[in-house]
């Protein structure tokens, strides 16, 4: 066990821990099946901070303390895209424990709270603030294999709350993830280029989605997860600027989506190429939520060239099995922006409706014979 109270962390919220962090943590990675311990009733303040493998098998962070961002802006250097991260774990690194990962974000919201469309006006205060205008994630694990994360809590981040990128074998359970619903671009979760990747029996609350699927993830299986508030479980966006994405092999099922924009939803870009094959979202419940589901094969951040491009990513035979108990604020049925040119094809959709709301509306932008063709293999029960 190495203590990082052991190594002259002073645990107060205000002496800097980061190089107690690191001691301890080069002595954890060199015995195998070691365990890093941040004690519970203590604070500990912790700059940018990277955790480098290789290490020795099985090393445990058990966090039942708080582990706090920084906010003075000499902490962070204008490129910082992540506040924590572990990098080259690749013989198994489990984080777990009751404490708290503490992310200050509110000194990076500044004016633009709650407006994520406002860029201009979001770069302005932090510049104001000599914060600098890109943003850090709180938690982010890079090319790392037999991945763990379960019990902790990580709250406020700038952005991103827990990343996984290069990943192999990840297993998230337990945890809770907290960010008010107007914080700019917090997503929950956030996968990329990583695979073999279950999360479950965890409660997120975010401003942006609250579990973001990208390009190059497969074999991704979300279940039991409670979303909202947020933008509910996104796969995309895929191929912004005309490039090639590729995800497959994604499962979503008893999900609860409370206060959320839309329940799931596939957003791919005009131009991109690439394919998205093999995914299933059932047993999805919502409340309050403006639309269910959403497949925007035109998917725009507001900022970019909206010309149309007739190609975007193929998606191929998504299923969407969904019995759902819901009062939605706009809209029960899916909202469907299909592309021209690569339609999604053969969508099998069951849509149970045990409670609805008074409007009902199935939008259809285009009039594109494939998305109607597309969609005659839609059921819907009411």
């Amino acid at each position: 066990m190495f203590n990082v109270l052991d190594y002259d962390a002073k645990g107060n919220g205000i002496a800097d821990d980061t190089k107690a962090f690191l001691a301890a943590w080069g002595d954890a990675c060199a015995r195998e099946s070691s365990t890093l311990l941040i004690p519970s009733g203590y604070g500990f303040l912790v700059g940018p901070l990277s955790l480098l493998g290789p290490c020795q098998p099985n090393i445990v962070l058990q966090i039942d303390g708080t582990v706090i961002a920084p906010t003075s802006p000499s902490y962070w250097k204008a490129g910082s895209m992540q506040w924590l991260q572990l990098k080259q774990l690749t013989k198994g690194i489990t984080i777990q424990g009751g404490g708290l990962i503490e992310g200050q974000g509110n000194a990076w919201w500044g004016n633009a709270h709650g407006d994520e469309t406002n860029f201009p006006r979001l770069l302005g205060a932090q510049s104001k603030g000599k914060l600098p205008s890109r943003r850090p994630t709180a938690l982010r694990f890079y090319g790392s294999h037999n991945v763990t994360v379960s019990g902790i809590t990580i709250q406020n981040s700038p952005q991103c709350h827990l990343k996984f990128d290069n990943c192999d074998s990840v297993r998230v359970s337990n945890i809770t993830i907290s960010s008010p619903g107007d914080s700019p671009n917090t997503d929950g979760i956030h996968l990329q280029n990583s695979a073999n990747v279950e999360i479950r029996q965890s409660v997120i609350s975010c401003g942006d989605d609250c579990i973001s699927i990208q390009t190059g993830s497969s074999m991704v299986h979300v279940q039991s997860v409670t979303c909202g508030p947020g933008h509910g479980i996104s796969i995309g966006s895929l191929g912004e600027g005309r490039t090639a994405a590729w995800v497959s092999n994604v499962t979503v099922e008893h999900v609860a989506f409370v206060g959320t924009l839309t329940g799931v939803r596939i957003k791919t870009w005009q131009g991109g190429s690439g394919s998205l094959r093999d995914v299933k979202f059932s047993n999805i419940r919502v409340s309050h939520v403006q639309t269910p589901i959403v497949i925007n094969q035109y998917y725009s951040d507001g900022r970019s060239n909206k010309t149309n491009h007739r190609l975007s990513p193929y998606l191929k035979s998504p299923t969407i099995r969904s019995s759902a108990h819901t009062r939605s604020s706009r809209s029960t049925w899916p909202a469907v922006i299909a592309s021209p040119a690569r339609p999604c094809l053969y969508p099998i959709w069951t849509w149970s409706l045990k409670k609805t709301s008074t409007t009902c509306l199935l939008l259809i932008v285009g009039k594109h014979m494939e998305c109607f063709m597309a969609l005659s293999f839609l059921q819907l029960i009411v």
